[in-house]
C-alpha cells in the first residue's frame, strides 16, 4: 500500500497519468484482490481491463475507465480507429453483467484454476525438489519457475521440441541478451488436472535424457 501511494503522489508531481492494467485480478488466489489505483486516484488513472481472460479470448471485449477530462478526446479518438464494435457481443455480455452470471463464473473458474494451480505446484516440488523456486502464483493464470540446474538454451528447447514438449522461459520475453536462462513461465489454466502430473515428470525425464548441455545437472 505504501508503495502504491508513493506512485500516485509521484504521477502528480509528475502531472503525469497512470495505467492500470489490471487484466487477471479476479483471479488472486490466497488473499482478497488488491484495491485499484484507480479507486484511490481517479483523476490521474486510467484503468484498463479485458474479459478475453475473464472469459474466453474470442470475445475480443476490453474496457477502460477514464479520468472525466479525458473522455471526450478518447471517444474522438476510438472513432477514429475502431469503430465497429460488435455490438451484439456488447449487448449478450451487459446482460450476462446485469444478471450476475459474471459474478458467479468468475467464483467458480477460480476455484477450478485453484486446483490446477495447487496441483502444478505439487507436481514440481514431488518431480524437482530442492532445485526449483516458484513465485507469481498468488495470482493471475501461470507461475515462474526457477531452476537451479537448467538452463533453457535453443538448443534445449529444441531437442525438447522433438519429444513435444513445448516450454517457454523467460528470457524469450526479455531483451536483454544476458538474461538468465534458468526459468520458465508455466501458465495453468488449459492444463487438465488428472495430466499435469504427467506433464511434469515427461519434462523432468527429457531434461535428464538431454546429455550435451554441460549446464544439465
Amino acid at each position: 500500500a505504501k508503495r502504491r501511494i508513493e506512485l500516485i503522489k509521484y504521477a502528480h508531481k509528475q502531472n503525469s497519468y497512470i495505467i492500470e492494467d489490471d487484466y487477471d485480478s479476479e483471479f488472486r488466489y490466497d488473499s482478497s484482490p488488491l484495491t485499484p489505483l484507480y479507486s484511490l486516484a481517479p483523476d490521474i488513472v486510467i484503468y484498463v481491463g479485458t474479459f478475453s481472460k475473464i472469459l474466453f479470448p474470442a470475445i475480443r471485449i476490453g474496457y477502460v475507465i477514464l479520468p472525466w477530462q479525458l473522455l471526450d478526446e478518447f471517444s474522438k479518438q476510438k472513432t477514429y480507429t475502431d469503430y465497429f464494435n460488435n455490438t451484439i457481443d456488447q449487448l449478450a455480455l451487459a446482460k450476462f453483467i446485469d444478471n450476475t452470471f459474471l459474478d458467479q463464473h468468475i467464483m467458480k473458474m477460480k476455484k477450478c484454476y485453484r486446483k490446477r494451480r495447487d496441483q502444478l505446484i505439487l507436481s514440481l516440488k514431488e518431480t524437482f525438489g530442492k532445485t526449483i523456486s516458484i513465485s507469481g502464483e498468488s495470482t493471475g493464470l501461470h507461475l515462474i519457475v526457477k531452476f537451479s540446474h537448467i538452463n533453457f538454451s535453443n538448443e534445449l528447447m529444441t531437442y525438447l521440441a522433438t519429444k513435444n514438449i513445448i516450454v517457454h522461459p523467460v528470457w524469450k520475453y526479455c531483451n536483454q541478451s544476458n538474461y538468465p536462462k534458468n526459468s520458465l513461465v508455466m501458465g495453468y489454466s488449459h492444463l487438465d488436472i488428472e495430466k499435469i502430473s504427467v506433464y511434469i515428470y515427461n519434462l523432468h525425464r527429457v531434461v535428464g535424457e538431454y546429455k550435451d548441455s554441460p549446464k544439465i545437472g
